[in-house]
């Protein structure tokens, strides 16, 4: 399976050209599972990533019995980033990161695509 999301997240940064990092987060433990980068991302980075995704589909953002979040877009000077929860695990993401110049919504939109599709897989 791991090798079938690892192609996921390759095809999905070869679709979305200001991509810089892709990214299969266990939102539970904060941890990247599996990544794809145009560079070699430092621990820290990844670290950072899976705590952004797991507080930006966090139910703490919502008000009190709202469920969680099932996408998130975090807009930065230095990057966009789209988190999208995956349908059949609630402790999984895709975590994209792109260029502050990025259309964020198509980027969330390719995020979704890419997360149907692992979501399909056996």
């Amino acid at each position: 399976m791991s090798k079938i999301i690892a192609e996921h997240l390759d095809a999905l940064r070869a679709t979305l050209p200001l991509a810089r990092l892709t990214a299969f987060v266990d939102l539970h433990s904060e941890l990247v599972l599996i990544n794809s980068a145009s560079y070699q991302p430092r621990q820290e980075e990844l670290d950072r990533l899976a705590a952004s995704a797991a507080r930006a589909l966090s139910s703490a953002n919502e008000p009190s019995g709202a469920a969680n979040q099932t996408e998130a877009i975090l807009l930065t000077s230095d990057n966009t980033m789209v988190f999208v929860r995956s349908p059949i695990d609630q402790n999984e993401a895709l975590c994209c990161v792109c260029d502050p110049s990025a259309d964020a919504n198509a980027a969330l939109d390719g995020v979704h695509t890419a997360m149907d599709e692992i979501a399909k897989t056996p």
